[in-house]
C-alpha cells in the first residue's frame, strides 16, 4: 500500500505538469486551429529565465516566478500571435508545422544566446545546467515531510500540487463564469458566428495565446527542479502532454487537465508494477505514446463528411520538360562536391556536422513522402 501511494503521489507531480501544458495546447489550438510544437520550448525559455533571475541575479524566487509567469510568458504569447500565429491560422497546415517546429528550435537557442551575450556584458548569470535538483519556487534545498512509513513529500511537490489546483479552479471560473470565458468558448465553437456578433476573434485569439503561454511558463518554472534545464526534456514533456490534449479532443480544457493528471499516475504505476516490461528498454517512456496512438485511432473513427477535404495546389514545376542536365545537373554536382569533401578538406568536426545534416535531411524527406505523396 505504501508503494502504491508513493507511485500515485509522484505521478501526480509529473501529471500536474502534463495537465498545465495540455491545457495550454487546447487553448491555443482552439483559438487558431494550430498545434503549437513550440509550446515546450516556451516552457524551457521561461524556466531558463527564472533560473537566471533567481540563481544568477539573486532575485527572490516568488518575484522572479511572478515576473516570468505573469509578464514574460503572456508577452511572448501575445507577440508570437500578432507576428506569426494569427497569420499562420489562415495558411495551410504545412506552413504551420514548419513554422512552429522552427520556433521549437529557435526559442531555446535564442535564450541560451541571450545568456551568453548578457554574461559577456558583465551580468552575473550562470550557465544553464542540465541537472536535477536546481532551485525552484520553494526553499532550496527542498524540505521533506513523512506522511507515513516510506511515504514522503517535499516542498517542490507540494507547491506543484497547490499551484496546479489553484490554476485549475481559476480556469474553471474564467471559462464558465466570466464574459471573457463565454466569448472564448463561443470563438472555439464557431469563429464566424462570434465575429458576426461584433466580437473580435483576433483579440480573443491573442488572449488565448497569452493564457496558453502563461500556463507553459508556469509549467516551466515548476518543472525546473524536476527536469533541470534540458530543452530536449521539455520537448518530450510537450509530446507527452499532447496525449492529454488528445484525450480532451483538443476542445475540452477539463478533460485535457484530468487526462494530464491521470497520465502521470498511469505512467508511474506502469513503471512500478509492470514487471513483464522490465526487460523492455524505454517502455515507461513509451506508455503515453501508446495511449496517444489509441486516442488518435478513436478520434479518426468518425464518419467522413463529403466535401470538406481541403487540398493545397502543388507548387508549379518551372523545369518541367527541361533536359536532364538542366534539371538535375546542379544537384549532381553538389552531391559530388559533398562526397569529395567528406574525404579531403573537412576536419572530423565538419564531417560529423555534415553527416548529422544528411541524417536530419533523410528524416525530413520521410516526412515529405508521408505528408506530400501519402497525403497524410
Amino acid at each position: 500500500m505504501g508503494d502504491l501511494l508513493v507511485f500515485v503521489l509522484s505521478g501526480l507531480v509529473s501529471g500536474a505538469l502534463y495537465a498545465l501544458l495540455a491545457t495550454g495546447l487546447v487553448l491555443s489550438y482552439s483559438a487558431s486551429g494550430l498545434f503549437n510544437f513550440a509550446h515546450g520550448a516556451t516552457a524551457y525559455l521561461c524556466a531558463l529565465t527564472f533560473y537566471e533571475l533567481h540563481s544568477g541575479l539573486g532575485w527572490p524566487a516568488a518575484p522572479a516566478a511572478l515576473l516570468v509567469v505573469c509578464v514574460l510568458a503572456p508577452g511572448l504569447g501575445w507577440g508570437l500571435d500578432r507576428l506569426m500565429f494569427r497569420r499562420l491560422a489562415r495558411v495551410g497546415e504545412t506552413a504551420q508545422i514548419v513554422a512552429t517546429i522552427g520556433l521549437l528550435v529557435a526559442l531555446p537557442a535564442a535564450g541560451l544566446w541571450a545568456v551568453d551575450v548578457l554574461t559577456e556584458a558583465g551580468l552575473p548569470l550562470k550557465p544553464a545546467e542540465n541537472q536535477f535538483g536546481l532551485p525552484g519556487v520553494g526553499p532550496s534545498p527542498a524540505r521533506s515531510w513523512q506522511l507515513a512509513d516510506g511515504v514522503g513529500v517535499d516542498s517542490d511537490q507540494l507547491i506543484t500540487w497547490v499551484v496546479t489546483a489553484v490554476v485549475a479552479a481559476a480556469l474553471w471560473v474564467l471559462l464558465r463564469h466570466t464574459r471573457l470565458g463565454l466569448r472564448l468558448r463561443a470563438a472555439v465553437d464557431n469563429r464566424s458566428l462570434t465575429e458576426l456578433r461584433g466580437i473580435s476573434a483576433d483579440r480573443l485569439s491573442s488572449v488565448a495565446w497569452m493564457i496558453a503561454s502563461a500556463l507553459a511558463g508556469l509549467a516551466g518554472v515548476l518543472a525546473t527542479p524536476l527536469l533541470g534545464l534540458s530543452a530536449h526534456d521539455f520537448t518530450l514533456f510537450l509530446f507527452v502532454s499532447a496525449t492529454a490534449a488528445v484525450i480532451g479532443r483538443f476542445a475540452s480544457v477539463p478533460l485535457a487537465f484530468a487526462g494530464g493528471l491521470g497520465l502521470g499516475v498511469v505512467q508511474n504505476l506502469v513503471a512500478g508494477y509492470a514487471s513483464f516490461a522490465e526487460g523492455i528498454t524505454g517502455f515507461r517512456t513509451a506508455v503515453p505514446f501508446l495511449i496517444l496512438f489509441g486516442g488518435l485511432l478513436v478520434l479518426t473513427r468518425r464518419a467522413r463528411t463529403a466535401g470538406v477535404t481541403a487540398v493545397e495546389p502543388p507548387p508549379p514545376d518551372h523545369l518541367a520538360g527541361a533536359p536532364w542536365g538542366r534539371r538535375w545537373g546542379l544537384w549532381a554536382a553538389g552531391a559530388v562536391l559533398l562526397g569529395t569533401a567528406f574525404y579531403t578538406v573537412t576536419s572530423p568536426f565538419w564531417s560529423g556536422l555534415l553527416a548529422q545534416g544528411l541524417a536530419i535531411g533523410l528524416v525530413f524527406m520521410s516526412f515529405t513522402v508521408v505528408t506530400g505523396l501519402g497525403a497524410m
